[in-house]
């Protein structure tokens, strides 16, 4: 039985005559809310593949019939270049973030301190908020559609031209701002030994640290309620009843068993 690249071998045993099934890949299953497609690894991959190389489904089912591999439904491609595709958006963004906060320390720190940057927006949701229903919202296209001539591939005449869309549309673009935490890689660096630990995933510590907490205010906490502190701590609510960093009791009872051994 095949399924995508990978097949299921029905193997019969000489001795006693029972039928076992054999899959040829490791499997990969679905989310606990039981969406997102099921099946190998190797089907997974293959979606992958599409998206790294910029290919589609005729491209991909080409190669596999030139190396005599049965194609692929159409159906079951998108499926999988669906799955990963989330997965690799997510990666971006966040590859494009710390990207983006290494730019501005860098620029920052060249900078005198009257003049030094303090954080950072994404100006696209705020002019698609501004100028709804347009085809395109790259800066030369929403420029052009605005004002005509635009001098495309110019730092300057980027930067000259950003400030005027912006100013000119009403794009309410500090609603998202983003203030650059100097403080931050220190906080996350300082939960190194939780990850280490696997009290704490890489992701969790980031969001620790990006919260404004470092290893001190976890220790504070527990110091000051051995039970209660982390999830008092972690649980904590802002103005929009959003909890500071999370309300997993999972999470919750690995770091304060870790403190619990680390803490005098």
């Amino acid at each position: 039985m095949r399924y995508g690249l990978g097949s299921v071998l029905k193997v019969r045993c000489d001795e006693c005559g029972l039928e076992n099934l054999v899959d040829t890949d490791t499997r990969v299953e679905r989310k606990p809310n039981g969406r997102g497609p099921s099946g190998f690894t190797s089907n997974r991959k293959i979606g992958l593949g599409m998206l790294h190389a910029g290919i589609g489904e005729t491209h991909i089912n080409n190669v596999l019939t030139a190396i005599d591999v049965p194609p692929l439904s159409h159906k079951h491609l998108k499926s999988y270049e669906r799955a990963v595709g989330k997965a690799v958006e997510k990666c971006a963004q966040e590859s494009c973030r710390r990207s983006l906060e290494t730019e501005v320390r860098l620029t920052s720190q060249s900078l005198p301190s009257a003049t030094a940057i303090r954080g950072y927006v994404d100006t696209v949701p705020a002019l698609k908020a501004a100028l709804p229903g347009k085809d395109s919202y790259k800066l030369e296209d929403l420029y052009r559609a605005r004002f005509g001539k635009f001098d495309a591939h110019d730092a300057v005449e980027d930067v000259a031209a950003l400030v005027r869309l912006v100013g000119d549309t009403n794009a309410n673009v500090l609603a998202k701002i983003r203030i650059f935490d100097e403080g931050k890689p220190g906080r996350i660096a300082s939960l190194n030994k939780l990850v280490e630990a696997k009290a704490l995933t890489h992701y969790m510590a980031t969001k620790i640290g990006t919260s404004g907490l470092a290893i001190s205010h976890l220790k504070l906490a527990y110091r000051r309620d051995p039970d209660n502190g982390i999830a008092s701590l972690f649980k904590e609510k802002n103005a929009k009843e959003v909890v500071r960093v999370t309300a997993s009791k999972k999470v919750i009872m690995q770091v304060t068993e870790y403190l619990k051994s680390k803490v005098n």
